[in-house]
């Protein structure tokens, strides 16, 4: 589970929590929806992972996508626009197949099938159309600067924890596991007194 930055949250009751944005962000805003806590030295492994992804990947350069790694077809345009651009196969539809990506790392290509994954088909492609110009070179430029922000948008990574940010973590992390210990000791002093009752009646 790679660590791509981490914020503090302010809860509806005023509830601090130390959230993680990670490559399995599921696991961990359920994490966090159930009220259930992270101990102290799973959040410093954590932060550790953190600034060490930072480091290796921050001055990877943003790969940049051309024609030549998508599939083009052209299609009519429909809808106003004068009869130029409903007699002209002006629209573009453009496949980019996430899965076979090669060019991408593997963090990126992870990255893209996890932010898009409700738009890629069942054979790993993202298909985008344009209609925009008028031009079938103007759409084709316009479908790839589509795709090229949806793989810098997966290439970012945020710059470690600040050492300010680090102590504020710990500090959170920290009264989390003692209220974490409190509530565990509450909880087994109740079911002691349930189990003195019992044996009394």
């Amino acid at each position: 589970m790679a660590i791509l930055d981490c914020f503090i949250d302010i809860g509806k009751q005023g509830t601090k929590m130390v959230v993680f944005r990670t490559t399995a962000n599921m696991i961990l805003k359920q994490v966090f929806l159930n009220h259930r806590l992270i101990p102290l030295l799973s959040v410093q492994q954590l932060l550790r992972e953190a600034e060490e992804r930072a480091s290796a990947v921050g001055n990877e350069p943003t790969p940049k996508i051309t024609r030549g790694h998508v599939t083009v077809s052209f299609a009519r345009s429909g809808g106003p626009g004068g009869q130029n651009v409903n007699k002209v196969n002006t629209k573009v539809d453009m496949r980019f197949n996430v899965k076979n990506a090669y060019w991408l790392s593997d963090r990126i290509r992870e990255r893209i099938m996890q932010m898009e994954k409700n738009r890629i088909n069942k054979d790993g492609e993202i298909v985008i159309s344009s209609t925009k110009t008028r031009t079938q070179t103007g759409n084709v430029d316009d479908a790839l600067a589509k795709l090229q922000a949806i793989i810098d948008a997966a290439s970012y990574v945020p710059p470690p924890p600040s050492e300010e940010q680090k102590k504020k973590i710990a500090k959170l992390a920290a009264i989390g596991e003692q209220k974490r210990l409190t509530s565990k000791k509450a909880l087994s002093d109740k079911k002691a007194s349930r189990r003195s009752r019992d044996n009394w009646d």
